[in-house]
């Protein structure tokens, strides 16, 4: 794994933690590498209270992809609070939505539990 995606992953991780430990789940967030190297965190907004996942994840996607083709960013990651199935049974995780100049949209799983004071994440074996 790259420098990059290992420093981009552990920042959603970390923010992935407060929201969990804060609110039990979360709305898609991300974050990027700009040219420089350094971390930029992501989000979107829609007006009302309520706004649909899709429509989160289609706002971040159109802006990473405008930046990624502009050449701002070198690589971005889209998180969600997804649940996968393993044998039947449903589990907690985080998706990861990587993306690339020029490359297919990658995905990867972090399965977590809740703690009283700290998120516990193990990579998702799918």
């Amino acid at each position: 794994m790259s420098a990059n995606l290992e420093k981009i992953e552990k920042y959603i991780k970390k923010q992935a933690e407060v929201f969990l430990l804060e609110l039990g789940t979360f709305y898609p967030f991300g974050c990027a590498i700009n040219k420089v190297g350094e971390v930029i965190p992501l989000g979107a907004y829609l007006e009302g209270q309520n706004p649909s996942v899709p429509e989160l994840i289609d706002l971040l996607e159109n802006s990473i992809n405008q930046k990624l083709n502009d050449g701002e960013y070198l690589l971005a990651v889209i998180g969600t609070d997804v649940t996968i199935k393993k044998n039947g049974v449903g589990l907690d995780a985080i998706e990861m939505r990587i993306f690339k100049k020029n490359s297919e949209e990658d995905k990867r799983y972090v399965k977590y539990k809740i703690n009283d004071s700290f998120v516990e994440f193990v990579p998702a074996d799918l």
